[in-house]
């Protein structure tokens, strides 16, 4: 199996390269969201420290994770992504190390961190790489450690086909896994599920605890 998907890649290069002025402005913007503050708070009692943004594209979460006190690391296939999230944490002045690598790739020693962030990734990548992610993230997560997981909402592939058509959505044709609901809570072999919450808009939480 190849590391990631190629042509995934070269879509989001694409977005992030052409990104728009009120695209890079709301990126910016650091917009609170319930599902941001309860991961936060979720870390936060289970005395996390450092903290894994897996994809983390322009680095949203990297940056509000560490303006919380959080030591970060933070990895994503694409360079312009990383770039801009690099360029943004310089101007926020904020220590955070960034890694150009695909989410299956091991590139961190075993039990390296305290709790992994897996928003809006697990299911734009193929069930394959999903189990191989998985697989690599356990063994860099330590005993006890914690992951949340955000996935998109469950809809049929025409559902998103006619979404991804009227929004004229630039990554409309990246990959894209539903799950329902049962297999999201019964998908993450090796962690016990905590908590399973729903979020606006329909997006899906998962706080996880490693075996």
């Amino acid at each position: 199996m190849d590391k990631f998907n190629k042509n995934d890649q070269r879509l989001w290069d694409n977005v992030f390269i052409n990104a728009k002025p009120e695209w890079i402005q709301s990126w910016k913007s650091l917009q609170k969201t319930s599902y941001r503050e309860d991961c936060i708070a979720f870390f936060k009692n289970e005395k996390v420290n450092k903290v894994l943004d897996l994809g983390c594209g322009v680095g949203i979460w990297s940056i509000q994770l560490a303006l919380e006190g959080f030591d970060v690391t933070s990895t994503d296939f694409s360079e312009p992504a990383i770039a801009f999230a690099k360029n943004w944490s310089k101007e926020k002045e904020l220590n955070i190390q960034f890694k150009v690598a695909p989410v299956a790739e091991k590139k961190f020693e075993d039990e390296s961190f305290d709790g992994i962030i897996a928003s809006l990734i697990l299911d734009n990548i193929s069930k394959e790489e999903m189990i191989k992610t998985l697989e690599v993230q356990k063994r860099q997560l330590r005993k006890q450690g914690v992951m949340f997981a955000l996935f998109n909402p469950f809809m049929t592939k025409v559902q998103l086909d006619e979404i991804m058509r009227a929004t004229n959505n630039p990554t409309k044709d990246i990959t894209s896994v539903m799950y329902t609901d049962d297999e999201l809570k019964a998908g993450f072999e090796g962690f016990s599920l905590v908590n399973f919450k729903k979020y606006e808009h329909g997006l899906r939480g998962l706080f996880l605890k490693k075996e």
